[in-house]
């Protein structure tokens, strides 16, 4: 029995906490260097990294074992060393994600991109299995480390975002990785337990610790560039400020968010103000969040300084406001720069609520930022609220005459679809029911975005909104609906009041007025329509495809639209919350025909390169998880232990078994992580507090079922069709109580709601923590030349399914997700009952 000292355990405790933190820190750090859908990437390639060791451990662990302590040594320094220099790579490679189609050189990036990502994971997992094969008479000890070691680091992640910049925090567990070194180096001393030979191998202990100290620190040191995208917004401001036309103002992080501020001349915006506006912008600052445009903060001392506002179809709303004799409250949802606090004011509002959930933000403005433009947030009748939007509209009483939903401005989403993977849980059915629910009667809820070709946004926002209304059991839906445009931008605009004559008058005199063309109003005539800004409609008709969707929507034939539509314009809901995807596989063939080579930039590029990266993410684990494997031939080393074995190895009738028990949890396991992931994000209010949550108590509750089971009196069969049933029912369950049940907790604060995430996920997760050590179990004792391919069966189903659940989220809904994984366990469990006796 080889004796487990304290130093082996603090290093693997070490290990285990620095590989989950590495994960999250990846997540934060690729949201905001390159975009929101390569973080989903990142549990994948972590997957595959430990897939690929213990691939890699099957065929060379009993060389490992006759000099296991140099060898412990070599893998902690590669993962100390792998984790700034991987990192610093992938920084530099010269990736551009909108040519992925056209060029097989950016296909080759992506891969090596990948292949730089699972490094430091591969090293980690190495060193564990390695520790769990060598002291296999205390592997429950070190499980239980390693459990818990990785929880912990779900929640050290978090309070170091606090501490340090997004671009810098994947360098940071290279310092748990030295430490680990330092732990191993010590336990060589006789007094830790260690052998005369180990101390004659001390100093190359420390040399190592030293060597990974040093590539620590030179992650930090080196003067290599952060590695922002270049289409990113930050990329282009900083190389203006290279040329002496930008200046940086202010840069805060946290685990929400990189906020950043600069002064640019050259970037004046005043989003879609009209041709009838007779004054300039005025001084403004340019507002980022994670590299991308966010908003302006106009520096100006006065809203008569803004009167370039009332130009602007924002407008709109506040006019009509004005015309019914209402002027008391506005809700700003996400404001950013405080350009709509000005037009409320400009409008005669008199009491604002800016709803802002980076609370960095309102923070720099009533501090750093009081006297560069921020003061408009502590101006008289302001109120800031540091929330995420359908947070607050679940938990407030308070009603608005004007509920500005801020956070849709821009210019749309959909020419690149770089945001067709980012899950908003305001812009969907029941986020704008919410909006209804703290509306007073004739007030309005307003969304202004910007004109794309061919359209889709603004049909989707009016779709939207029409059934949000249905939602509100509000009769007649039409009859509450008014859509205008620019030549820039789409207003669209819903009541719970019904829009009488007198005020649809008014509203077609205001876009008048504006130069904007009225799209609908209740009673609107086809033939009456004469566009100002001419833009593309059905062939024949003087009118726009918006006014061409508005009519079929509400004359009874959405789904025939929907259908016929090329671009994805169903309106989003909770259970599938992505408004700015409007990806269809339907339209592909079209779309080539339309627009040739250049079809892609008409399409859904975020969601091509989810299926892209999906497709080699797959081919890379094939290659280096099952390929060696079924290429392998048995052999035996001095433990008596299989090393390799070939897929078609093992006895006759447990083949099948093996393949649909291992893939099914491998399947199911990571479908059930990545929806929680997604589904608690509205819960918790962010997706790395949601990623941190699920993390950690899916890895700590399924350890502890783990755990338990060589003390559970049951056979292994038994054991797992018990597991399944319940798994499969619990997932049920989840789908028709999860939200009820959030919604008890929904006014707690983030820490107590984050430790309800945690609780309720422990049931789940513990018993999906029977399965795989059940499993071995199985097959151990009657077929264990089939453990290695078990193994390589569940880390290649687990690195696929992560990219997967994102795909068949967009496609099929949360609960389809959810009913995806109860099947696959479904099938694990049938698996048993094929066993041969």
């Amino acid at each position: 029995m080889r004796r487990l000292t304290g130093a082996v355990v603090t290093s693997l405790f070490l290990v285990s906490f620095a590989l989950i933190a590495l994960q999250l820190f990846y997540m934060r750090a690729l949201s905001v260097i390159r975009y929101h859908h390569f973080s989903y990437l990142v549990i994948s390639t972590a997957l595959l990294g430990f897939g690929v060791s213990g691939t890699y451990l099957t065929f060379t662990y009993n060389r490992i074992s006759r000099h296991f302590q140099a060898a412990s040594r070599r893998v902690l320094l590669a993962f100390s060393a792998s984790i700034p220099v991987s990192y610093t790579l992938v920084k530099l490679l010269p990736i551009d994600i909108r040519y992925l189609l056209y060029s097989v050189d950016q296909v080759l990036i992506l891969m090596v991109y990948n292949l730089l990502v699972l490094l430091p994971f591969f090293f980690g997992a190495v060193f564990i299995g390695m520790c769990l094969r060598y002291y296999r008479d205390s592997i429950p000890v070190l499980y239980g480390v390693n459990l818990f070691a990785s929880g912990l680091g779900g929640l050290g992640a978090l309070w170091v975002m606090h501490l340090l910049p997004a671009e810098t925090l994947p360098l940071t567990p290279a310092a748990a990785g030295v430490l680990a070194q330092v732990a191993w180096a010590a336990r060589a001393h006789p007094a830790l337990g260690g052998r005369g030979r180990w101390v004659a191998e001390r100093p190359a202990g420390w040399i190592a610790a030293t060597a990974g100290l040093v590539c620590a620190l030179a992650g930090f040191l080196l003067p290599v560039e952060s590695g922002i995208d270049q289409y990113k917004s930050l990329a282009h401001i900083r190389r203006l400020e290279g040329q002496g036309d930008a200046e940086h103002i202010y840069t805060e992080y946290s685990p929400r968010m990189r906020l950043d501020l600069y002064e640019a001349p050259s970037l004046h915006q005043t989003l879609f103000a009209g041709p009838m506006a007779e004054t300039a912008p005025p001084p403004q600052l340019t507002v980022l969040f994670d590299g991308q445009v966010a908003g302006t903060l106009f520096r100006i001392d006065s809203a008569d300084e803004a009167a370039i506002l009332d130009s602007t179809p924002q407008s709109l709303p506040y006019r009509l406001l004005r015309d019914r004799g209402s002027t008391g409250r506005a809700l700003l949802l996400g404001e950013v720069g405080g350009t709509n606090v000005w037009m409320a004011k400009r409008f005669g509002i008199r009491n604002v609520s800016v709803l802002q959930p980076a609370e960095i933000l309102l923070r720099s403005y009533k501090r750093e930022l009081r006297g560069k433009g921020g003061e408009v947030f502590s101006s008289e009748g302001v109120e800031t609220i540091g929330r995420p939007a359908r947070l607050y509209l679940e938990r407030a009483s308070r009603s608005y005459d004007i509920i500005h939903i801020a956070s849709a401005e821009g210019m749309p989403a959909g020419t690149s679809g770089l945001q067709s993977l980012h899950e908003d849980y305001l812009l969907t059915r029941e986020g704008i029911a919410a909006c209804l629910e703290h509306l007073r009667q004739n007030g309005f809820v307003s969304i202004t975005r910007g004109i794309q070709s061919p359209p889709r946004d603004n049909i989707k926002v009016f779709a939207m909104f029409l059934e949000a209304l249905k939602l509100a059991r509000v009769e007649q839906p039409e009859r509450h609906l008014l859509q205008a445009r620019n030549y820039l931008a789409v207003t669209t605009l819903v009541s719970l009041t019904p829009i009488e004559a007198g005020l649809a008058q008014r509203f077609r005199a205001e876009c008048r007025e504006l130069g904007m063309d009225v799209e609908y109003f209740p009673g609107i005539r086809s033939s009456e329509i004469e566009q100002q800004n001419l833009i593309e409609g059905p062939p024949g008709k003087q009118y726009s495809y918006y006014h061409h969707a508005a009519l079929q929507l509400l004359r009874g034939k959405a789904g025939e639209f929907y259908d016929a539509w090329a671009y994805n314009v169903r309106p989003p809901t909770d259970q599938r919350p992505y408004f700015h995807n409007f990806f269809k596989w339907s339209s592909y063939e079209s779309f080539v025909n339309a627009y040739g080579g250049g079809f892609l930039r008409r399409m859904e590029l975020g969601y091509i390169v989810l299926v892209l990266t999906f497709i080699e993410i797959c081919a890379v684990a094939f290659v280096l998880i099952l390929l060696p494997l079924w290429l392998g031939r048995l052999r035996r080393g001095p433990q008596k232990e299989p090393e390799a074995v070939g897929i078609g190895a093992g006895p006759p009738g447990r083949r099948l078994p093996v393949l649909l028990h291992f893939g099914g949890i491998g399947f199911g396991f990571m479908f059930l992580e990545m929806v929680m992931i997604q589904k608690l994000a509205h819960f918790l209010g962010d997706p790395i507090y949601s990623a941190s949550a699920v993390i950690t108590s899916i890895l700590v509750c399924a350890g502890i079922g783990s755990s338990l089971q060589d003390r559970l009196p049951w056979p292994a069969k038994q054991r797992i069709r018990s597991a399944a049933a319940l798994v499969i029912l619990l997932a049920a369950g989840s789908i028709l109580c999860m939200d009820p049940l959030l919604d008890l907790f929904i006014e707690y604060s983030t820490l107590l709601r984050f430790l309800v995430a945690l609780l309720i996920l422990a049931p789940l997760a513990f018993f999906m923590g029977w399965m795989l050590p059940s499993g071995m179990q199985m097959i151990r004792g009657e077929a264990p030349d089939l453990i290695p391919w078990a193994w390589g069966i569940n880390g290649f189903t687990s690195v696929a399914a992560g990219p997967l659940a994102v795909i068949l989220s967009i496609a099929i809904g949360f609960p389809g997700v959810i009913l995806c994984a109860a099947c696959c366990y479904a099938t694990a469990g049938a698996a048993a009952w094929l066993w041969p006796k």
